[in-house]
């Protein structure tokens, strides 16, 4: 059974926070505040062991080698965690062929990496 856990992006401090922090320091008025941005965790890691969570930004290596940089979003019409290609024009593109990924970053804390 996978873990069902959560980090969230504190819009005021502008900074991560993990799902021990959130559970240690802070009140359900907090979260209704709308002060916190929820991310879930997919249940994945990558190469290093490191939980992949939702907003994350990953590098996707192919078994030939190619790589490509996507997003993990969450399709809620479909309840499912899927990738969203950045500044790439690959056509074809199959999650099912990805061989290896890292973790580079998240939406929040590294915006440039948006850019491409």
């Amino acid at each position: 059974m996978r873990d069902i856990k959560f980090r969230a992006w504190d819009k005021l401090d502008k900074v991560m926070l993990t799902w021990e922090r959130i559970k240690r320091e802070f009140t359900f008025e907090y979260f209704e505040d709308e002060g916190l941005e929820f991310m879930q965790y997919t249940g994945l890691e990558d190469v290093h062991g490191v939980e992949i969570y939702e907003e994350d930004l990953l590098n996707c290596w192919y078994k030939a080698g190619e790589k490509i940089i996507v997003k993990v979003i969450y399709n809620k019409e479909y309840a499912s965690f899927e990738y969203k290609l950045i500044d790439c024009d690959l056509i074809g593109f199959n999650p099912g062929k990805i061989h290896k990924i890292e973790v580079i970053g998240n939406i929040h804390e590294n915006p440039e990496l948006l850019e491409g």
